[in-house]
């Protein structure tokens, strides 16, 4: 409202205005009742109206009839007595005579009627006019709407004669009726009786303006016209092109008065200004804000010729510098009219726009202003200052009120991607005038960036695409100047705060997803935006969030610098010097802001940085940047810097050189800072290592100091890298290796990498202090190098071994790869050492090296070369004097010692490919007549030297364990059993183990293998030889043939047993930390004993794979540590801890298993019965297993033991498979290691994959049901799919071997009699058979449709087999139902077999097994949902939930319904298999004691497609007859019955075009009960009254369920039951008690039908209205006919009427509420005339205090979000059980007091704030009343 009303007080509420009680309707017709009865002249007048009344028909078949009537009526008011002051039964005739009005009937008719009006207001006179207004005016306002020509006069004529002449007291309440009754003959202006109808409305107008006699402030003659006139253009849009027309030819200009045009300017006196003509300021009276909402809806209308007429209207009469705008309204209401003006804009029409530039840009220049100005130059110079005038009115008057506006439209937060995109659409039009454009756009633009950015971090991707067409529009339209100068505002915030880094990312995502690749900004704004970025990075201490963001922005603004700049611009800033370069960096920020801030400004400031300073500019400052945050040991910050500098070099044609010799100057003093300050990461190593190869490729000098820098600095670089090729640091081995090889590739000297990786193998610091581990770690180290460089082909003598190498790929150079092994030859030599000492720390890793590497023929060939050139020497020196002497000299001796130590060392690694890899080798001969092989020249070689001493006492206990393990070896270790050699040594083991040592674990392992062999060996155990091959657990499958005794049978041999030790020592080596380097020999001293131990193996298994599985387990958490960001493991080399573990575990499984297998073959087969062949019977198919012996309960045991341990081994390498699948997806990976997570990956899920496919060949049933456990179980989607394809990816495994053994867990556990012992589960998995049948159905949806052959036999065998029995199947019935549909959709898409018969078959299957699961199922199982359809996810995958549950019946049939002719080709088997479902599951459930609770949104969601598959069927049509007849489906909830029932409903109108006919022909008129006295009469009216309130809101249901219109055609047939229905009384049959529902029904016939076609049900609903608010006074007629409820009901009608305000209503609104600013502002001895009004002051006036309990709906709270609520709803303070029980005085006044009061205003707010009514609320609370039995008679 406007700043003078806010301020003006309110009128006294309606008790209190000091003036007498209004005469109410009821006691004026109570008066002329009176009068009537006292006259019997009268009495027989009234009688003689009663007569013809009553020969009205309710709904006349001809229009005749209607004259007929209308002519009996004349006649019988014609016969009123001579000195009659009153006309009988009044109200009656307005009603007929308003019925006979109808725009259905012609229009002599119409003539007819208003003939009669015509009588009835000469005769009676002005003063029965006034008395009976509102009983006659509500039938001829809406005539002019359909009037045809012929009876427009005499509707103007009554008018003309006899309401325009009624007083102003009169005309009030109704002027906004007749406004909009007038409207409709103003929309032509050329037609011939537009000039009446003006006058009409000129007169009204007359009436209502101010005289002089007026003073004072609440006069009657204010702008009440116009202000009415205001309100019908807001509320009415079908009526606004009459008032535009009006208003065009009659609204007052709200301008001052006319200045000469030199003085149109600003400068004039603000009183002046702001002052307006008289008549102006009347009309702004007393609601200001009503004129300007009256333009906005002018100018929101659909019509484009009404808001061209607004816009011209609002051109001439109230322009921009206009006092309503600027002083008199509120600032909201600018707005209001603002945003509803540049919403013109969307439309993109040309005199639309043309019309709003002119008034935002002001009048012109009148034309003779022009004539004077003849000479082109004058004209010139005129168009220029009307250019400067119309900017400068501009900004004046309007500037401020369109930024307000358009800064609102981007400050709301809607998610509907248009309305987002609609202020950017109106910016981009605005634009097309620079004088508007030019000074908002700059205001509006960073706003508009921040409103789309935020939008783009909630919304959808196409939502946000879709917003970015319309913004990307607009920003091309603005100029770069513009958009950098808010742009370069982002990042320069205060440091540190949030919003700065969030600015940054702002800008960044500005500048991916806009164009910003014009010329002027590549070369000169984005530059300066990347530069100033740097500076704020160099010049101050940033957080590292923001610094991440700014290098991230940097690099983006880069990649769009073109090369042309920068390579044209640095030949000559290479010529600066650093002085230049400072000078030209200092000062860039303020030099930047001094730019942009005088963009509009006349000045001339240069760019910030000239173009040929670009380069070297942006070079300095990431110099400067980089090389500050490598001396702060800001890494992360200094790599991602690095990798700018380098992307600018890339884009330099040429660097200059004095800017490498700079950079190669300054960066060992920050190298040394970094260093000392912390530990280098390899992040930042890997950094500087691409800088130094940077710089050793662009570094073109001869001077020996900067080479000399260059070499330091790479050497440096090799120490830093040397550390991260630790084994124990795995993340960046792979890395660090290329690091290494890029130095040398760029390096300045050939030697330097290979001194020093010397140097480092070496380790020379601190060796004396550093533990025995420490001093291995350079090996370790080194073998890293070795084995990700040297590759497993070329380079050797000729080997027939091929081993995989490295995932690192080999060059193809031949020339580096020898370089490269030239080398690492020293540094070889160094690690090859080691071996000379077996008791010394580098032994046990140099050892397992050669054992395992792919790459031993190299050092075989290496070794050979070194032995061979040392031979040739010593022999030379021999020959020449062999007289002098025979022997060696010491030197050649050493080397000779030094050489073949080598070779004795590699040996004594005892690896079966050393000695293939010697036999390979040949051309080794020393003398040239014969060529030997490797091992015959080797011992040649040995044989002279065997003799020798070449060993000191130095290594004397390293040369006992070498003595014992040659005594154990040899023929007489028979005489040391006595000494326990293997139980002492597993003691000092495990006393080892539990001190962490790590030396002697490779050689205790060693020792204790030949211990142990030699204990059992004495026991008669054979003692098995260490080959090397390792056991697979799928070659001990059972031979097909018959028993054999196997010699390794637990029945022989049982005195011999291991020590009791063992078992302890193996679970602390396998899960001690300290034997992980080592766990290569575990596995092998594992290999050797359990041959050794196998009759004791059952005993051990459980806890030995359980320890295994826990190791594991721990390896999987340190993978997964080290491939994210900032992980690290306690567990050096995981991923080969998990290899050596993994085949630890297959080495027993596997030999538990071959065991196993032997134990059943020496036990004679059990001969077994012929059965009959079956699904059943050959299901497992291709699978082998052995026979379990029930009769043996130790074998029984022992199956059990190893069924549980490869249970749990299966469930560990499944979780170990995912991982290696899905590792990427880990939250915080870390990309910079992606590498070598790679690498660990794949060698981890190659490894168990292997070791799945070897437990699945053997026990294929127990590991799929782990399996299965995984998948069902599992926590994410993501692992459930993996864990599924699983079963895809191992080899051997085909649907056809997955399936069969799917179907025998499926009857282990519901019909286990069906299958053979060894067929059966052990069930100790966690699975039921719903949860296999979720499986079976998740696998068969992942497989694929050409495996259509595998899947079919035995899933149709399978199937046939249940039928024969489905009883032990019951409860995965329903799942097996979903397999069918599955097969038919794979038999649909593939052309598999004979699809005909295919079909038929799976036909057939279907209809028996839904025939045998609703006879099987029970029934409380088929009526109740056990689970949402929601929990189970397509692919194979369950939810998170722990309480999961198989699908319902109710479920499955949906999906089944939804899809049924997949199954079903022939349409009759489509509807015997619906009549089924029907029969057999809706039937119980419709009929059942608990309907409708029973019948949930599955079961209503079934019987709507049910509907669609089959519409004609029969059965469910009954079955819904019968539910929407049982009385018991109105206790439905609200929302059940809109979400659910009302799409059941609509089907069912459409495919049942009777059910409203016949539901409307139920409903019968009133009558006398059938019995006139006693019970019978009582029982008959409420029966009767139960029947109709229940049709009547089934009615009202169709009515809801169906779309807008679906029921016109019965539109007629209702009205007439609704004429019938509200004539009933307390004592008809029904009686009144039936009108509560009858108002219903008309709330739900406005809800769903259009207005126009409501047109002839408002006299009914009028007359009743009344009726119903009339007998709430004291002097109503038909105050017993109306009972609480119909009340009620009537307010709720009303409230929606008010709040929908439909076109026809709004012309009877008045009669009802006050419709206009009296609402809020009544004049001084108003008197209020609407019914509400009148009511709530009777109820106030004559009640008591009722502020205790009264309902206390607020205006305020009736709006929600610009939505329109209900004023009155069903939550009230009263219960709704004293509804009936409260005396009719109570309730009127406790419960609808309030209501009635609040009415008028709570209307006039809603229609001043232009709010949209929610519909959806009204539906709602109608549902509520409807769905509310407790009002239904009992």
């Amino acid at each position: 409202m406007s700043l003078e009303a806010a301020a003006r007080n309110r009128s006294p509420s309606l008790p209190g205005s000091g003036r007498s009680t209004p005469v109410p309707r009821a006691s004026r017709r109570a008066v002329e009742d009176d009068a009537l009865k006292a006259d019997k002249g009268l009495r027989r007048y009234g009688v003689a109206i009663e007569r013809a009344l009553s020969s009205w028909e309710i709904s006349p078949q001809e229009w005749a009839d209607y004259i007929a009537f209308l002519g009996r009526l004349l006649k019988a008011i014609q016969a009123h007595p001579g000195d009659a002051a009153l006309l009988p039964h009044s109200g009656d005739i307005a009603s007929k005579l308003a019925q006979c009005l109808n725009p259905a009937l012609p229009s002599g008719v119409h003539q007819k009627a208003l003939e009669v009006y015509d009588y009835i207001f000469t005769t009676f006179g002005q003063g029965f006019l006034v008395g009976h207004l509102h009983e006659f005016l509500p039938g001829l306002v809406p005539v002019l709407s359909f009037a045809s020509l012929s009876v427009r006069p005499e509707l103007y004529k009554l008018h003309e004669d006899y309401i325009v002449h009624l007083s102003i007291t009169e005309l009030r309440p109704a002027l906004k009726s007749l406004l909009l009754s007038l409207l409709p003959a103003l929309e032509d202006d050329t037609s011939e009786d537009f000039d009446r109808a003006c006058r009409i409305a000129q007169r009204l107008e007359e009436v209502f303006s101010p005289t002089d006699d007026d003073d004072d402030q609440d006069s009657e003659r204010d702008g009440y016209f116009w202000q009415c006139l205001f309100l019908s253009v807001i509320t009415s849009t079908a009526r606004r092109q009459g008032a535009l027309n009006y208003l065009v030819r009659r609204l007052p200009k709200f301008t001052v008065s006319p200045r000469p045009s030199s003085s149109i300017g600003f400068e004039t006196d603000h009183q002046q200004q702001m002052s307006l003509a008289p008549a102006a300021e009347a009309i702004l009276s007393p609601e200001p804000g009503l004129l300007l909402r009256c333009f906005a809806s002018g100018l929101s209308d659909d019509q484009i010729l009404v808001q061209r007429g607004f816009l011209d209207l609002l051109l001439t009469h109230i322009p921009l510098d206009s006092p309503v705008i600027q002083a008199k309204v509120r600032a909201e209401d600018v707005d209001r009219l603002i945003n509803a003006a540049t919403r013109v804009l969307l439309r993109r029409e040309m005199s639309l726009n043309r019309r709003l530039w002119s008034w935002f840009l002001g009048p012109d220049v009148p034309a003779d202003a022009e004539a004077h100005h003849g000479t082109s130059t004058a004209s010139h110079g005129k168009r220029v200052l009307e250019k400067d005038r119309q900017f400068r009115y501009f900004s004046t008057y309007g500037k401020h009120h369109l930024e307000r506006c358009i800064l609102a439209m981007f400050a709301r937060s809607s998610t509907d991607p248009v309305d987002r995109a609609r202020p950017f659409r109106i910016c981009l039009s605005l634009m097309d005038r620079w004088e508007i454009g030019g000074s908002v756009v700059p205001v509006i633009f960073l706003p508009a960036m921040r409103n789309i950015y935020s939008y783009s971090l909630e919304a959808s991707a196409g939502q946000v695409s879709e917003v970015l067409r319309s913004a990307s529009l607009f920003f091309d339209g603005v100029e770069s100047m513009l958009i950098w100068a808010n742009l370069t505002k982002l990042p320069m915030d205060p440091e540190g705060r949030p919003d700065r880094q969030e600015g940054l990312r702002m800008l960044a995502w500005i500048v991916r997803n806009f164009n910003v690749r014009d010329e002027e900004m590549v070369t000169v704004h984005i530059p300066t935006t990347a530069a100033l970025i740097l500076c704020i990075l160099a010049s101050s201490e940033v957080l590292a969030p923001w610094s991440n963001a700014a290098i991230d922005t940097i690099g983006l603004l880069l990649d769009i610098v073109p090369e042309r700049l920068l390579s044209t611009t640095n030949s000559k800033t290479g010529s600066m010097n650093d002085e230049q370069l400072d000078a030209a960096c200092s000062g860039l920020q303020q030099r930047t802001s001094d730019f942009y801030q005088t963009q509009n400004s006349s000045q001339d400031v240069s760019v910030p940085i000239a173009a040929d300073q670009v380069a070297g500019i942006l070079w300095r400052l990431m110099k400067d940047v980089a090389l500050q945050w490598l001396s702060d040991a800001n890494h992360d910050r200094f790599g991602r810097t690095v990798a700018l500098l380098l992307g600018l070099g890339s884009k330099l044609s040429t660097v200059p050189k004095s800017w490498t010799i700079n950079l190669l100057r300054d960066l060992p003093a920050a190298m040394d800072s970094a260093r000392k300050s912390s530990t280098m990461s390899f992040p930042a190593i890997s950094s500087l290592v691409s800088l130094l190869t940077w710089l050793s490729s662009k570094l073109k000098t001869e001077n020996t100091t900067d080479r000399s820098s260059l070499a330091t600095l790479q050497r440096t670089l090799n120490t830093e890298v040397w550390p991260y090729m630790s084994p124990s640091r795995p993340k960046y081995n792979l890395e660090a290796v290329k690091a290494v090889w890029q130095l040398h590739d760029h390096s300045t000297s050939l030697d330097m990498v290979r001194d020093t990786l010397t140097a480092l193998v070496r380790n020379p610091h601190d060796a004396a202090q550093s533990s025995d581990y420490d001093r291995v770690e350079p090996i370790r180290r080194f073998i890293v190098l070795w084995n990700h460089t040297v590759s497993a082909s070329g380079g050797a003598r000729k080997s027939s071994t091929t081993r995989r190498g490295s995932t690192m790929a080999s060059t193809s150079d031949s020339r580096q790869t020898a370089e490269r092994q030239a080398v690492l030859a020293t540094p070889l030599m160094l690690v090859l050492d080691s071996l000379n000492d077996a008791t010394g720390p580098a032994y046990d890793v140099v050892s397992t090296w050669i054992r395992s590497t792919s790459n031993l023929e190299h050092i075989l060939s290496m070794q050979f070369d070194l032995l061979l050139e040392v031979m040739e020497s010593s022999n030379g020196r021999a020959s020449s004097s062999r007289k002098a002497s025979s022997r060696v000299p010491s030197e050649k001796l050493r080397d000779l010692e030094y050489a073949l130590g080598h070779f004795l060392d590699i040996l004594r690694c005892e690896d079966d490919r050393i000695w293939q890899c010697l036999g390979d080798m040949t051309g080794l001969g020393v003398q040239q007549e014969h060529t030997s092989s490797g091992p015959f020249v080797l011992a040649e070689w040995c044989a002279s030297f065997i003799c020798e001493e070449r060993y000191a006492s130095i290594r004397l206990q390293r040369k006992s364990i070498d003595i014992l393990l040659a005594l154990l070896s040899g023929p007489s270790a028979g005489a040391l059993l006595s000494l326990e050699l293997d139980s002492r040594l597993l003691e000092h083991l495990m006393q080892s183990l539990a001190q962490g040592s790590r030396e002697l674990q490779g050689l205790l392992l060693r020792l204790i293998t030949l211990a142990l062999s030699l204990r059992l060996s004495a026991n008669g155990v054979d003692r098995a030889p260490s080959t090397g091959k390792r056991s697979s657990i799928s070659l001990n499958r059972p031979p097909q043939a018959g028993p054999n005794p196997s010699p390794n049978s637990s029945s022989t041999n049982l005195a011999a047993s291991p020590p009791p030790q063992l078992l302890e020592c193996l679970k602390a080596g396998f899960s001690s930390q300290c034997s992980r380097p080592f766990l290569g020999q575990w596995v092998l001293f594992l290999s050797n004993i359990l041959p050794l131990c196998a009759h004791a193996i059952f005993a051990s298994l459980l806890p030995l794979v359980g320890c295994f599985c826990k190791e594991l387990n721990k390896v999987h958490d340190d993978l997964v540590a080290l491939s994210t960001t900032h992980g690290d493991c306690a567990t050096a080399s995981p991923e080969l801890a998990g290899m050596a573990l993994l085949e630890a575990l297959e080495l027993v499984l596997s030999q538990a298993h071959e065991l196993l297998v032997a134990d059943n073959n020496a036990e004679p087969e059990p001969k077994q019965t012929s059965q009959t062949r079956s699904i059943l019977g050959n299901v497992t198919a291709g699978f082998s297993r052995a026979e379990s012996l029930p009769s043996r309960s130790t074998q029984a045991n022992s199956r059990l033991t190893v069924v549980l341990a490869l249970q749990d081994a299966v469930r560990t390498s499944v979780d170990l498979w995912v991982w290696s699948s899905r590792y990427t997806e880990a939250d915080g990976y870390d990309n910079s290691s992606a590498a070598s997570a790679s690498y660990n990956a794949l060698k981890l899920r190659t490894r168990t994959r292997h070791l799945l496919e070897q437990i699945f060949a053997v026990e294929p049933l127990e590991a799929l049901e782990v399996v299965m456990s995984s998948w069902y179980h599992s926590a994410s989607l993501g692992y459930a799919g993996v864990a599924l394809g699983l079963l895809h990816a191992m080899q051997g495994l085909r649907p056809k071997n997955i399936v069969p053994a799917t179907l025998d867990a499926l009857c282990s556990r519901t019909n286990p009699t069906a299958l053979s012992p060894s067929r059966l589960s052990s069930q100790t998995i966690d699975l039921t058979a719903p949860d296999i049948v979720l499986f079976l159905q998740a696998y068969l949806e992942s497989v694929e449709d050409d495996a259509m052959d595998e899947i079919w036999p035995d899933c149709t065998a399978f199937l046939r087999d249940v039928l024969s029995n489905p009883l032990p199947y019951r409860l995965v019935l329903p799942g097996l139902l979903s397999v069918i549909l599955l097969l038919a959709q794979k038999v649909d898409n593939t052309n598999f077999g004979e699809q005909r018969k295919m079909r038929r078959d799976l036909g057939d299957l279907f209809m028996r097994l839904l025939s045998a699961t609703f006879t099987t199922t029970p029934a409380s199982h088929t009526q109740t949902d056990t689970l949402n359809g929601a929990d189970f996810q397509e692919g194979g995958g369950m939810n998170s939930s722990k309480s999961r549950r198989p699908l319902s019946l109710v479920s499955v049939l949906n999906t089944i319904m939804a899809n049924i002719e997949t199954i079903l080709e022939s349409p009759d088997r489509v509807t015997t298999a619906t009549n089924n479902v029907t029969a057999s599951l809706l039937s119980p459930s419709i009929h059942s004691k608990t309907f409708p609770s029973n019948m949930n949104a599955s079961t209503l969601a079934l019987l709507l497609q049910i509907m669609k598959k089959s519409p004609q069927a029969k059965s469910w049509k009954k079955e819904l007859s019968d539910a929407f007849n049982d009385p018991r489906l109105l206790t439905t909830p609200v929302t059940a019955m809109e979400n659910d029932w009302f799409p059941v409903f609509y089907q069912w109108t459409i495919h049942d075009k009777e059910r409203m006919p016949e539901l409307v022909s139920r409903l019968v008129a009133p009558s006398s009960a059938g019995i006139m006295f006693g019970v019978g009469a009582s029982a008959a009216r409420l029966d009767a009254d139960r029947k109709a309130q229940l049709n009547v809101r089934r009615i009202c249901l169709l009515l809801l369920a169906a779309p807008k219109d679906a029921f016109v055609s019965q539109l007629r047939d209702m009205w007439e039951k609704l004429v019938e229905l509200f004539d009933a009384n307390l004592s008809s049959s029904p009686s009144a008690a039936v009108k509560a529902e009858l108002f219903m029904l008309c709330r739900a016939l406005v809800l769903s039908t259009s207005t126009i076609h409501l047109a002839p049900l408002w006299p009914v609903i009028n007359d009743n209205l009344q009726a119903a608010f009339m007998s709430l006074s004291s002097g109503g007629s038909s105050k017993a006919t109306f009972g609480n409820l119909a009340l009620l009901q009537a307010c709720k009608l009303l409230d929606l009427l008010v709040a929908l305000s439909p076109d026809e209503f709004q012309l009877h609104e008045w009669l009802y509420i006050t419709d206009t600013t009296d609402a809020v502002y009544q004049p001084s001895n108003w008197t209020p005339s609407a019914l509400s009004d009148q009511i709530a002051e009777h109820l106030t006036v004559d009640g008591l205090d009722d502020s205790a309990g009264a309902l206390a709906p607020t205006p305020v709270a009736s709006t929600v979000s610009g939505r329109r609520r209900p004023l009155i709803d069903n939550d009230t303070n009263v219960d709704k059980g004293d509804y009936k029980a409260m005396a009719p005085e109570d309730f009127a006044r406790i419960v609808l007091r309030p209501f009635l009061s609040q009415l008028s205003i709570h209307a006039y707010e809603g229609v001043y704030s232009m709010d949209v009514p929610d519909t959806g609320v009204w539906r709602r609370i109608l549902l509520g009343d409807i769905l509310d039995v407790s009002t239904v008679v009992s």
